[in-house]
């Protein structure tokens, strides 16, 4: 099963138009985001400043949306007019900094006045009667949303974040001149120079045809990219270089028992079937029962340990690798992103030897859909972690 955490949306709107909020989210959960309107009892608790959580709320949200309505009757230039409540026009202006003026949009229900500013700027009209032009244009945006993954990164968020900078793919950081890639996309897709980089393959205990034919994960779909027609070719490669490793054969009911070669193994391929390929597989999962294919966390640093000393002896400067463990290894894509990232400095910590110049962890993001978790919590989490490991190494 592959975890996905859907992009947040925060919506806000007068208690009159609460009824259109609700339709809104109902859109927003069929395009594959989470809504995450103003009135959510847990959203704001009791003895709290509105604004200051507002502010709060802006930073680890990916979008937001507004329904500008016709909700107060106001007096301009000697004739009354319909305008949007106004905390709605302030709280606009607020996640539009925070956010930009393409993730902060209008959706526009009536004819509200409203500022001239604001003229010029496309909105999504909901009024009755364009029900269904406005879903089609939230859906597209919703699509917009997910290929351009959101870097927290200007005003007051770039304050917050000083570690990262963003990057065409997504952002990094740097510690211990290390610089770490976080890159939303799919692992298959990068444009990877295989001149100075090793590609890390996820597998399972026993490195079967599962790791190399099945396109819904990350090894088969690289495996199938790479390498059409030629899987079978490339497994027998690496059972080969398993020839001098301790194997435990486990019993598998009313089937052949199968070679494990335990989890924590890891195979380097240099250039494999003429390629320009460096691949490492590594297994990081296990696959017994009652409990089938399963990610252990410590596995992941016993797997990132062992890939350090396979480019320390490769001399390779640099690795991609997706979110071990995530997906069928069966751990929450926070979870392994938090303990992947972990590793990596762990591992950077360790003196002596050679050191990687540049590490990308590959954020699974296909087009259309949600990426494993949302591009502001990978910032968040990568920031707090880099910050903590320079505090605790210096």
């Amino acid at each position: 099963m592959v975890w996905f955490s859907a992009m947040k949306v925060f919506l806000g709107s007068s208690s009159e138009s609460l009824d259109h909020l609700n339709e809104i989210a109902l859109w927003l959960e069929e395009a594959n985001l989470e809504p995450v309107p103003w009135n959510l009892p847990t959203l704001f608790l009791p003895g709290e400043n509105t604004f200051l959580k507002l502010i709060e709320i802006s930073k680890t949200v990916d979008a937001a949306i507004f329904i500008f309505a016709e909700d107060d009757r106001v007096w301009y230039r000697a004739d009354t007019v319909s305008q949007p409540r106004d905390n709605v026009l302030l709280e606009y202006g607020l996640f539009v900094g925070a956010l930009g003026p393409k993730r902060a949009i209008i959706c526009r229900r009536g004819s509200p006045k409203a500022a001239t500013d604001l003229h010029g700027i496309n909105w999504i009209d909901s009024s009755p009667g364009l029900i269904q032009r406005a879903r089609s244009q939230l859906r597209a945006w919703a699509q917009e949303l997910t290929r351009t993954p959101r870097f927290i990164g200007s005003n007051t968020s770039a304050a917050a974040y000083p570690n990262l900078e963003p990057t065409a793919s997504g952002f990094k950081s740097k510690f211990r001149n290390t610089e770490i890639f976080v890159d939303f996309g799919m692992i298959q897709d990068m444009t990877i120079d295989p001149l100075s980089s090793a590609v890390v393959l996820p597998a399972n205990e026993f490195f079967d045809e599962r790791c190399f034919e099945d396109g819904r994960t990350a090894a088969g779909a690289f495996v199938l990219r790479h390498f059409p027609s030629r899987a079978h070719h490339l497994q027998q490669l690496v059972r080969d270089s398993l020839a001098n490793f301790p194997v435990e054969l486990v019993e598998r009911s009313g089937r052949a028992p199968l070679s494990s070669f335990g989890v924590g193994s890891c195979v380097y391929l240099h250039r494999p079937l003429d390629s320009q390929c460096r691949l490492i597989f590594a297994a990081v999962a296990s696959d017994r029962p009652p409990d089938g294919l399963r990610t252990d966390l410590s596995t992941i640093f016993r797997v990132v340990e062992r890939i350090r000393c396979i480019v320390a002896e490769e001399r390779i400067p640099s690795v991609y690798m997706p979110l071990l463990g995530s997906g069928k290894g069966g751990v929450a894509a926070e979870i392994a992103f938090h303990t992947l990232l972990g590793a990596l400095l762990d591992a950077r910590c360790k003196s002596g030897g050679h050191h990687l110049k540049e590490v990308h962890v590959v954020v699974h993001s296909p087009e259309g859909r949600p990426a494993q978790i949302p591009s502001g919590r990978a910032q968040c989490l990568v920031n707090e972690l880099v910050t903590l490991y320079q505090a605790a190494s210096q």
